[in-house]
């Protein structure tokens, strides 16, 4: 078996068991470590949401890599704590909270600062570029539902709904629904 580790130089990927999306990588995350780490994962995969370089690189190389830069090696051994962290938050998330709570927290964890538009002004609002599907797929539900709760938090003027994105209006009120 061929282990190797892939580092994300532009770009955004998704990692995915089955159809449930487990993160979105972006810009200089590591992933497909578990490989090096003599872990085989079935049914895992990551697939490309926008143009993409990738940086492969053996275990041997990644072994040489961690051996000779100590800083390298402490940063993925906090990468892989944050994941661990996330997961934990997830699996938590998942068992106690109704998916109106869940929804709410992953908005404001995904939240950015808005982009600027042609012919709109920047906007101190913050929003989630995700479709309803991508969102789903997240919290391991069906775009059906995650559509009409959406439409609930918008009728209670939290969000705002566009193409492909979501616009937080009222981040306190999110966070009070999220608890």
């Amino acid at each position: 078996m061929y282990c190797r580790a892939l580092i994300t130089i532009s770009g955004a990927i998704t990692r995915r068991i089955g159809c449930l999306t487990t993160a979105i990588l972006n810009e200089g995350t590591i992933f497909s470590e578990m490989a090096l780490l003599g872990q085989q994962l079935h049914q895992h995969y990551a697939e490309a949401i926008t143009p993409c370089l990738l940086c492969l690189m053996s275990r041997e190389d990644v072994k040489r890599l961690l051996l000779s830069e100590p800083r390298i090696a402490t940063r993925i051994v906090e990468i892989l704590g944050q994941r661990l962290i996330s997961a934990k938050q997830r699996l938590s998330d998942f068992a106690f909270k109704s998916l109106p709570q869940r929804i709410a927290t992953l908005l404001l964890q995904m939240a950015q600062p808005a982009k600027p538009r042609l012919f709109r002004p920047g906007s101190s609002q913050r929003e989630v570029a995700l479709t309803h599907e991508a969102l789903a797929e997240m919290l391991g539900t069906y775009r059906e539902t995650t559509t009409k709760i959406l439409n609930d938090l918008r009728a209670q003027g939290l969000i705002e709904l566009r193409r492909g994105r979501i616009v937080l209006l009222d981040e306190i009120g999110l966070q009070k629904l999220s608890k």
